[in-house]
């Protein structure tokens, strides 16, 4: 396939009329693009075309292997749909058909959303269309040389979602929503149950078969219960329709990241609501933790794949389940390489053909129904929860709220804060390496929470409840709350969490979020970084709690800015980037981190236009000269060389380089420097105050890089294509460290060897 400007979306004629074909776009955005139809076995092309355009953004072929329809812009960049057409050949004439009227005149400029070719050898000339306006579908019939209206529509009161052919062309399967909703996809009404319309209509009398309503949100009732819902911030919503069985007695439904069956009742009614019974008649079958993509189904409606990609996951996966007698039999996964992928089936077969239009640019084929698989049985209405060995297990009834990972007693530790059955819960898993096993305990908790840290050498965790309005439990708080559950580790779960902080907020705030913690270990004080929302602005707030004696101080500054980013933090400082108000304007602020005694101290401000850039150097002389502390700013237009050159101390323990989106250019110590590449990123603030090693993740190569930080020469260069990592956490020694994708999934590198 092409690599420079890869098709994402590929169509193949039915192998029943004797020409199985697929399409390929050579040179796309080229003057040279061109649309080559190939044999789908021999790839040998039979047809090729030299379009009148550049730009292709989508092909189509007809069952029959005679006709493609192609999408393509007009000029590019295309801003409008009114750059945006539909062009329709004849492969065995070599021309273009034209749309016509009722009374056989050309019509100019006939535009659509999307359109779908007939899957039916015999009908391969009929077309249905969907309008921009997302609320009418038109069935158009070619003849001779032109293309034509039938006169037949379906009009749909809201929005159309999707619309499918089914049962070789014999019937339309179509859903939309049965509400209107805002630029951000909120619907007007929250608190109500909101509808879903399914419709199936006959494509030969042109009339509505059935009409089914199912709820547009669901959230869990209990463990494999689900009930409908109005729209709530933990609720499912429907994003996937399609049917397992020719009469469409059972449909499968996808709500966020749920999937499952529901059975329609065959009483010859046309219009059935299947939302008053639908917690009883809602089969769930695949839970994942995040949204599924896409679900597609083989036209025996003998295999469902279901696209489980991961945004985190270099490795994505297809999974295949196997159905019998409208039941899941068995399931398969299915990862042939590591680029995006996409899945769909060889018409009127069992053969599934998974695309990689991201990496390898080449097509896979599977026979479902070969020997060689390996197909694990699912039991009786077993839910297939999608995990792989790099994956914390979890419960099918938990959500994960939070996580966090540390090392206690030279062991790695991570936990997750849960929601289970309404409640919060803390699961702790401790690595133990020398038994080469992981313990697991559980703490329930008497309030809701929903963050969790945990520190080095700090056998408590953390949680925090910064959600001022709890939608899942219909609650409001005008309140932070922090509380240390103590003795991890414990089997027992006597010991209750102890409150270390409640603060009470403004009624103007709308929201507050940690963007900071440390464990400070001389003095045994937490320390925590917020930002706090106000309708128009932000303001920071720093917290300073003493375990011991229970002291607190709090520095508030209050709404000021309109965005705050930390971009160093450490035991004793904190520095921020942040933009005033309704203005261009960024300034640098260093904060001096005191205790229960000594006040948190704004100490330097640094003012610059985000125009100009920034440059911004934090000198820290020495681990023990917590007073010292330098910054110095300098526009970003001088060369870094020139910088380095004017501001370089001899004796500076780091010297880093910042631009105006808080990218660190450059990490240097005494007279050397390395300048980071453009994917590099440095993953927590504990990097840049390392003590031995210094670590990066670049994103584009999926590689970590290990640095000696005295010299600054790279000891070790690692392959990490398992997922994208957003947090490290180095043991005291910096002799063994926990990767972490920031939601589920660990990694634990367990010795680091310097030569």
């Amino acid at each position: 396939m092409d690599r420079k400007v890869p098709n994402k979306h590929i169509s193949l004629s039915n192998p029943q009329s004797g020409n199985l074909r697929i399409i390929n776009i050579a040179n796309n955005q080229k003057q040279n693009c061109k649309l080559e139809i190939m044999d789908y076995q021999t790839l040998h092309i039979i047809h090729q075309l030299s379009p009148p355009f550049q730009w292709v953004r989508n092909v189509k072929i007809s069952a029959d292997g005679g006709l493609v329809a192609v999408e393509y812009y007009t000029n590019y960049p295309a801003s409008f749909r009114a750059n945006k057409r539909w062009m329709i050949y004849n492969l065995n004439f070599k021309k273009e058909l034209y749309f016509v009227d009722k009374r056989k005149k050309r019509m100019n400029h006939v535009t659509f959303k999307s359109m779908e070719f007939c899957p039916n050898v015999l009908n391969s000339c009929n077309f249905i269309s969907l309008c921009y306006i997302n609320k009418d579908i038109k069935l158009w019939k070619i003849q001779d040389n032109h293309i034509q209206c039938t006169g037949k529509e379906i009009s749909f009161a809201f929005k159309v979602e999707s619309y499918r052919w089914m049962q070789n062309g014999s019937k339309i399967l179509l859903w939309g929503r049965k509400y209107y909703v805002d630029c951000m996809g909120r619907p007007e009404k929250l608190n109500t149950i909101l509808e879903c319309q399914i419709q199936i209509w006959n494509f030969e009398t042109w009339h509505r078969l059935r009409s089914m309503e199912v709820p547009s949100y669901i959230v869990r009732q209990q463990q494999n219960l689900f009930k409908p819902s109005g729209y709530v911030n933990n609720a499912g919503a429907l994003h996937n329709v399609n049917y397992i069985d020719n009469d469409c007695t059972v449909l499968i439904l996808g709500y966020s990241k749920i999937i499952g069956l529901i059975k329609v009742p065959d009483n010859g009614v046309e219009t059935v609501n299947l939302i008053e019974d639908f917690m009883n008649s809602f089969q769930p079958i695949f839970k994942k933790s995040m949204p599924v993509n896409d679900i597609s189904i083989s036209d025996d409606q003998q295999f469902i794949t279901i696209d489980i990609d991961d945004r985190n996951d270099a490795k994505a996966s297809k999974l295949v389940i196997r159905m019998l007698s409208g039941q899941p039999q068995s399931y398969l996964m299915l990862k042939p390489s590591n680029g995006n992928k996409l899945t769909k089936y060889i018409p009127d077969s069992s053969r599934l053909i998974i695309y990689d239009y991201d990496l390898e640019y080449c097509i896979y084929e599977y026979n479902l129904k070969a020997n060689n698989l390996r197909w694990q049985t699912i039991k009786n209405k077993e839910i297939i929860y999608f995990n792989e060995k790099r994956e914390i297990i979890q419960e099918f009834d938990e959500e994960i709220l939070s996580t966090c990972c540390a090392f206690i007693n030279h062991d790695p530790l991570m936990i997750q804060l849960i929601q289970k059955d309404g409640k919060s819960e803390l699961k702790v898993y401790n690595y133990k390496e020398d038994q080469q096993s992981t313990k697991v305990f559980c703490y329930s908790l008497d309030e809701p929470y929903d963050r969790c840290f945990t520190y080095n050498n700090l056998q408590s965790a953390v949680v925090i409840r910064t959600y001022l309005e709890d939608c899942k439990r219909s609650l409001k708080y005008k309140n932070v709350s922090i509380a240390e559950k103590p003795n991890l580790l414990n089997m027992r779960d006597s010991e209750k969490c102890k409150e270390l902080l409640r603060y009470d907020t403004e009624p103007e705030v709308t929201c507050v979020t940690v963007t900071g913690s440390k464990y400070r270990e001389k003095d045994n004080t937490l320390i925590f970084v917020m930002n706090v929302k106000h309708s128009v602005s932000c303001g920071i707030l720093v917290a300073a709690i003493n375990l011991c004696d229970g002291a607190k101080t709090i520095y508030e500054d209050k709404y000021a800015y309109s965005q705050i980013r930390p971009i160093y933090f450490d035991d004793n400082y904190l520095i921020t980037n942040q933009q005033k108000v309704n203005s261009n304007d960024y300034c640098i602020m260093s904060y001096k981190l005191g205790n229960s005694k000594a006040q948190i101290l704004n100490k330097e401000e640094f003012n610059y236009h985000r125009d100009r850039g920034l440059a911004c150097k934090v000198n820290l002389p020495g681990k023990y000269c917590i007073d010292s502390l330098k910054i110095k700013c300098s526009s970003l237009k001088i060369k870094e060389d020139l910088v380095h050159e004017i501001w370089k101390d001899e004796d500076a323990k780091i010297f880093l380089v910042f631009d105006q989106n808080y990218r660190i250019l450059r990490k240097s110590c005494k007279n050397r420097a390395i300048n980071l590449e453009f994917d590099s990123r440095i993953l927590n603030f504990e990097e840049l105050s390392s003590e031995n090693l210094f670590l990066t993740f670049n994103i584009n190569n999926s590689n970590i890089y290990i640095y000696e930080l005295n010299t600054l020469q790279l000891i070790h260069k690692i392959s990490f294509p398992y997922f994208i990592v957003q947090h490290t956490k180095w043991n005291p020694q910096q002799s063994s460290f926990i990767l972490s994708d920031g939601e589920q999934r660990y990694n634990i590198f367990k010795k680091i060897k310097q030569d």
